[in-house]
């Protein structure tokens, strides 16, 4: 509702103030008379031009309900052409960004593996030896012993390059793109190694 529509004064306003007079002020009264109803004028003007005030502003149109068009959240920002952030399923995978995403990948592993040790010294009552001739006993060739112990030592030796890696970056080195690069298939590379060495021990 406008602000005009709010203090809306109806078109007969005029024709019902002099209605209420006529009414109040017949010729045939005496002039007390008179003088007693014009004092009534006012409060019964007011409330007249109040109550059509009210009629009007206080109308109700009552329609059928339609359910609105349900739109996707993506689809409606481009239709009302909003910017929209990349996320995984149309971001193109890049060298940093899927290099970023291993090494905390790796983190969680290596987490594990040290919450793995702490416990097994505190609650398992057999010392590491008996668990070393348990896994011997279960008679694994040496190709299946080679990939067990790249597959556990892989995680360590990425984590450790990237994480050297990241604490250049804080010092403020290798944040050139060629760099990012360079440094991230060097990382790569030498937990390869790193992973190979494990195994073959």
């Amino acid at each position: 509702m406008t602000i005009n529509n709010m203090f809306y004064l109806p078109s007969n306003s005029r024709l019902i103030g002099l209605t209420i007079i006529r009414r109040f002020c017949d010729y045939r009264s005496s002039p007390m008379q008179i003088y007693g109803n014009m004092m009534k004028v006012p409060l019964l003007a007011s409330k007249t031009v109040a109550g059509e005030i009210l009629r009007h502003k206080h109308q109700v149109t009552y329609k059928p309900y339609v359910k609105p068009y349900y739109r996707d959240h993506d689809s409606k920002n481009m239709t009302l052409k909003r910017p929209m952030s990349p996320h995984l399923t149309i971001y193109a995978p890049t060298v940093p960004a899927m290099t970023s995403i291993t090494q905390r990948i790796t983190g969680t592993i290596t987490t594990v593996y040290a919450l793995l040790l702490a416990g097994g010294t505190l609650f398992l009552s057999n010392g590491i030896e008996s668990y070393v001739s348990a896994i011997q006993s279960l008679d694994l060739s040496r190709p299946s012993i080679f990939v067990i112990k790249f597959i556990l030592g892989a995680p360590f030796a990425y984590h450790y390059f990237c994480g050297i890696r990241y604490c250049a970056w804080n010092a403020g080195k290798w944040l050139a793109m060629k760099d990012v690069y360079a440094t991230a298939y060097k990382s790569v590379v030498l937990a390869a190694i790193v992973a190979l060495f494990f195994a073959i021990l």
